[in-house]
């Protein structure tokens, strides 16, 4: 079979990799009311009717902690609607104060959702928990960071919230801060004792998700407060390559200024430079060279920055590479040239630059093709005529014995055809299996190209001597049909297609 290869997968996805939302959830803040989920108590408490309430309390069996369909008591809607006289009564009627929710939350979490300070303060005075977790395994406390309330904040510390409370996510209150770009609480939390250094699930720092987001004036911040600029994530990706996927040039350019090693490899083995190339910030990439950054770092795949621009025809980022001496002779390791790999995908003015700089035309890879060959088999006949014209040699030898002019036979390329015979190529050549480019074009039914080649002086054998051309034609017209065989058919027919050139 043959099989060309085209556009080869760059294992980088760009686009921002943001954490998740903020830690409310639910149907908002608020409540949903509905009076059918409704007893008479939850009625009083909603509308802070603290007489009906107080009759309801004194008549009551069950007392003040009955639930609705909701699963929420009293305590959650007062809070909630912040009828803080109520919160007061039920608390002297002995209420559970961390019973939670159908979300698993709390009247606390309620109440600091809803930034109803006083009935929060209420709770933690009477000795509320503040780490109890919701379903999502936030606390009070990352309530508090999401609704950006300081003063509740503080007094959720003071009340031994932990600091570091990690949700179901990995996101303690400082990365969710950092993640909705909540300076001045960042500060304060810092200042309170924060870990700057934290990881969520995805082993993200507060830096990786203030680059991600842009959040420029958060990543001075971060970095004011010594946070570390080389911490990698769960696919070992710095702080810089996350700037520099999300196109966020700025804050990519202030962890560099402040030490990031654009030379740290990701888990696929990119560097900072392999992803600038893939966004073709060339602004960016002249930023890098002055840190030093390695321009023939190679990846898993062999792809330094340049064999990754000739790919995915980054044609800017092909020239500045060059122009700070990129090896354009460099192969990954398929032993793939630069040429190899523009001349497969089409990329004419890749193509052009690499033989301006004079790059080695005939260089193999791992199965011995040539650019030229390349170029045939994925029928980019613009490059090929390119790199034919500068000089590749079209008879050199895949694996298979097969020259540049029976990839273009099998791919019936009248035109190809042509120019390499005018470049000398060999008509006569045979491949491992013993076919030259007209048995190739006999096996595979290409009549057109059989007498096409013939024309060209190409000749066949019938038994122990060759047959001149107009001999050939006249005898070979029927031949050419799978339902008739000769002895000349037969003799190419025992080839079977698996012998053919292959890719």
């Amino acid at each position: 079979m043959w099989s060309a290869w085209g556009a080869l997968p760059f294992r980088i996805k760009v686009g921002p990799q943001r954490a998740p939302s903020p830690p409310v959830t639910g149907s908002g803040p608020r409540y949903h009311i509905d009076s059918r989920d409704l007893r008479k108590i939850h009625k009083a408490a909603v509308t802070g009717n603290v007489e009906k309430l107080e009759q309801i309390l004194y008549f009551g069996l069950k007392g003040p902690d009955k639930r609705d369909k909701r699963n929420r008591t009293a305590l959650h809607l007062a809070c909630a609607c912040g009828h803080a006289d109520v919160v007061y009564l039920l608390i002297d009627q002995r209420c559970r104060l961390n019973l939670q929710d159908d979300e698993n939350r709390t009247a606390l979490m309620k109440a600091v959702q809803c930034q109803e300070e006083e009935c929060a303060t209420i709770l933690l005075e009477h000795r509320a928990d503040p780490n109890i977790t919701d379903n999502e395994g936030n606390t009070a406390l990352h309530y508090a960071v999401s609704a950006e309330n300081i003063s509740i904040v503080k007094k959720l510390l003071l009340y031994k919230a932990d600091i570091e409370a990690k949700n179901k996510d990995g996101l303690t209150p400082l990365l969710i801060a950092v993640n909705n770009n909540k300076e001045d609480m960042v500060a304060f939390l810092v200042e309170k004792g924060a870990n700057v250094n934290v990881v969520d699930n995805a082993k993200r720092s507060a830096l990786h998700l203030a680059c991600a987001n842009g959040h420029v004036d958060m990543v001075k911040l971060l970095i004011d407060r010594k946070c570390q600029v080389n911490l990698c994530d769960e696919e070992n990706r710095t702080a810089l390559m996350q700037a520099i996927k999300c196109q966020e040039e700025e804050c990519a350019t202030i962890v560099l200024e402040h030490g990031a090693d654009p030379n740290i490899m990701d888990n696929e083995g990119n560097t900072a430079l392999h992803y600038t190339t893939l966004v073709e910030n060339l602004s960016m990439a002249e930023k890098l060279f002055l840190h030093k950054a390695d321009k023939e770092a190679k990846n898993k795949d062999g792809f330094t920055p340049l064999l990754l621009a000739a790919n995915e025809n980054k044609e800017d980022m092909a020239t500045i590479l060059v122009e700070e001496e990129a090896n354009v002779n460099v192969v990954d390791n398929a032993k793939r040239s630069a040429l190899h790999l523009a001349c497969a995908n089409g990329h004419v003015y890749i193509v052009r630059l690499l033989m301006y700089l004079k790059c080695e035309l005939n260089l193999r890879d791992e199965e011995n093709r040539t650019a030229l060959m390349k170029a045939i088999e994925c029928q980019q006949k613009e490059c090929a005529s390119i790199v034919l014209g500068q000089g590749a040699d079209p008879n050199i030898t895949d694996d298979k014995g097969n020259t540049a002019l029976h990839y273009a036979v099998f791919e019936e390329n009248f035109s190809i055809v042509e120019e390499l015979l005018l470049h000398k190529a060999d008509i006569e050549a045979k491949n491992k299996d013993d076919l030259t480019p007209v048995l190739v074009a006999l096996n595979e039914n290409k009549e057109q190209m059989v007498k096409f080649l013939v024309g060209k002086g190409a000749s066949l054998p019938a038994g122990d001597k060759v047959i001149s051309n107009d001999q050939l034609i006249s005898e070979h017209e029927e031949e050419m049909k799978p339902e008739n065989s000769s002895e000349n058919h037969d003799l190419v027919a025992e080839k079977s297609e698996e012998d053919s050139v292959s890719r």
